[in-house]
């Protein structure tokens, strides 16, 4: 019975409660700021801004001047984090990991204390994580640093804008939530558990502060300001549902009590002084605390841990880590999230692959994660397995600036040699990341799949001319003495059928690309000197024309 309740309550979805407004508003976020940096810094740099763009829509359930101010600090926090992720990049892979559960387990602690607003510290340590893989990828740290900035500034602003209109909305939502959470407690109590009791006074009371606080944030702090009739009108019905609450509360534990209505309101209603939640967070018994310990451990041991299993790149395992225990939750819950997020991730994966497989233009790709920022705010609160539209995004983001730099790296290494383009074998297991006589064994075990045509040793001239233009490493510094083999554009193809992992046939797909807009290119090149050819042969008959034609006129007026 008790296995069959937890496996009802992990595929329970919760229903819709007008989530779709958000995801429309996230909707035209990510598309604003995606269209602006494009311009800016193009598709596949753009793409850089997008883990940013989960802060943009924060705190949507404040008032718009709470909003804007907790979006300055948001802003500013992810963009010191993406800093240090960015520099980070520089140092080995460990000392990365070291570098991102201290921020992680900083980030934690401070978005608990101070906040308890979506969507959660994970996006900020997310944006850290992936800006400690994007400078690997060739993008300069300047650049990754500069989309973030932009990409802040625009999604937010655009954000405020559009919430603007409405700036009194997220307080009557906030009311709403009120009404629900004291017509939840003030009920019969007495078939229910203890701790379902204290979780509905609980989410009472915070429902109340919350709305207090979002009151009070929305009206003028200058001294002398009248409330407008509406400001008071909301005040009221606070004020009455702070008073069912507390006599609903005084009857279930204090029924002895004689407390008058006044002292009842005297009590404290709305949000505390940040120095005190921070004062509250470093107790050993805050969630805060417990969920910051909690972070920066998943983080180091899974990060450690991916690279003792040899990866360079262990920003996958650290997001991961960190986003099922970046929230305060109990054991319970987090084991359940955990579960959620193992067989999320695993349907993005494959959402992913099929993305992938199609191979869409960077235009086409950035629509799509568009598209996954704005299924999120539906799918995430119904169920949390439904979050999948997530993973596909820092997958996409990777993937694209991976083709960009291997194309780079393609192009940069196609040689000239016999009349042929071809590239070197120690360029090519580079890119397959084997080793250079893995690669050779693997071409003299099938020899006869290689004439000619296909692949041919260099000469001893020809090498030595390569290792004078440091194409090639001296051998008197480590470098190789045998002379490499080269392969044309039919010997690189013919590699697919001998070296048959996933990366050697992505790689071979994109240098084959690579060698169709070479030669594109050279025959533009072709096509132009021709042209340029002819127009100078034109122009000294022309000019002939021209000086036979002076010399005839000369000689008839003589």
């Amino acid at each position: 019975m008790a296995l069959t309740r937890e496996l009802t309550r992990f595929l329970e979805v919760e229903p819709d409660r007008g989530t779709w407004k958000r995801s429309l508003h996230s909707l035209v976020v990510a598309t604003v700021t995606l269209v602006g940096l494009s311009l800016a810094f193009g598709i596949p740099a753009a793409m850089v801004g997008v883990p940013g763009l989960f802060l943009a829509t924060a705190a949507y359930e404040r008032s718009l001047r709470s909003r804007a101010r907790v979006l300055r600090r948001l802003a500013l926090a992810y963009l010191v984090a993406v800093s240090l992720g960015a520099l980070a990049s520089l140092l080995p892979a460990w000392q990365a990991v070291l570098v991102l559960a201290a921020l992680g387990t900083a980030i934690s602690f401070g978005y608990h204390a101070l906040l308890s607003d979506p969507p959660g510290p994970m996006m900020l340590i997310l944006g850290a994580a992936v800006a400690t893989y994007v400078p690997t990828l060739g993008v300069p740290i300047p650049l990754v640093i500069a989309v973030t900035a932009l990409g802040l500034a625009l999604g937010c602003s655009t954000s405020l804008l559009l919430t603007m209109p409405h700036s009194r909305a997220a307080v009557r939502r906030q009311l709403e939530a009120l009404q629900e959470a004291v017509d939840a407690f003030d009920t019969d109590l007495s078939e229910l558990p203890a701790d379902e009791v204290g979780r509905l006074r609980d989410e009472a009371f915070g429902a109340l502060f919350a709305a207090q606080a979002s009151l009070r944030s929305s009206s003028s702090r200058r001294e002398g300001a009248e409330f407008s009739p509406e400001h008071l009108r909301m005040e009221d019905e606070i004020h009455a549902l702070h008073l069912r609450l507390l006599r609903k509360m005084v009857a279930e534990d204090l029924p002895w009590a004689q407390a008058g209505e006044t002292s009842m309101l005297d009590h404290y209603v709305g949000a505390p002084r940040e120095s005190y939640l921070v004062q509250w967070a470093f107790s050993r018994a805050s969630p805060a605390w417990l969920a910051a310990r909690r972070t920066g451990a998943a983080i180091l041991a899974a990060g450690e841990t991916s690279v003792l299993l040899g990866s360079d790149h262990p920003y996958w395992s650290v997001m991961t880590a960190a986003l099922v225990l970046s929230v305060p939750a109990d054991r319970i819950s987090t084991l359940r999230r955990a579960g959620h997020r193992v067989v999320g991730t695993g349907l993005g994966v494959v959402l992913f692959l099929g993305i992938y497989s199609l191979h869409p233009p960077a235009w086409v790709t950035a629509g799509i994660v568009v598209v996954c920022l704005a299924l999120l705010p539906v799918l995430a609160p119904q169920q949390y397995l439904l979050a999948m539209t997530m993973t596909p995004i820092p997958l996409l983001l990777a993937a694209m600036h991976a083709q960009t730099g291997i194309a780079q790296i393609i192009q940069s290494r196609i040689l000239v040699l016999r009349d042929h383009r071809v590239m070197i074998d120690m360029d090519l297991a580079l890119l397959y990341d084997i080793e250079t006589r893995v690669l050779v064994q693997a071409v003299k075990r099938n020899a006869a799949r290689f004439p000619d045509d296909f692949m041919f040793q260099l000469s001893a001239e020809e090498f030595a001319n390569l290792r004078s233009q440091s194409v090639i490493s001296s051998a008197g510094h480590g470098g190789r003495r045998t002379a490499p083999y080269a392969f044309t554009e039919q010997g690189v193809a013919m590699l697919s059928s001998v070296l048959s992992s996933p990366r050697a046939i992505a790689v071979n797909i994109e240098i084959m690309r690579t060698f169709v807009r070479v030669r594109a290119l050279a025959a533009t090149h072709v096509d132009l000197a021709k042209r340029l050819s002819e127009l100078e042969e034109k122009t000294e008959a022309l000019a002939l024309n021209q000086d036979t034609f002076s010399r005839n006129t000369r000689s008839q007026f003589k």
